[in-house]
């Protein structure tokens, strides 16, 4: 079965609620995810889409976060 994202219902503020309830900044969420500063603020703004690779490291990073939901991962 295969995932995909919904790019126009990606919710930003709860991921960035998630960061900040988890004592994180987005720079260090970047550092996290090897990802430089540009790369996160174009994901985080909907530029650029995040790969389930990205989804699954931030899942294992920030606790208490329902994936699901900030990602609008569904089945196809």
């Amino acid at each position: 079965m295969e995932l995909e994202t919904c790019k126009l219902n990606f919710r930003a503020d709860l991921l960035r609620e998630a960061i900040r309830s988890n004592g994180l900044s987005q720079k260090k969420l970047s550092e996290k995810l090897g990802l430089n500063d540009k790369t996160i603020s174009q994901k985080m703004n909907g530029v650029t889409q995040w790969t389930l690779s990205e989804i699954q490291q931030i899942s294992g990073i920030l606790k208490g976060l329902d994936v699901n939901t900030v990602f609008c991962l569904k089945r196809r």
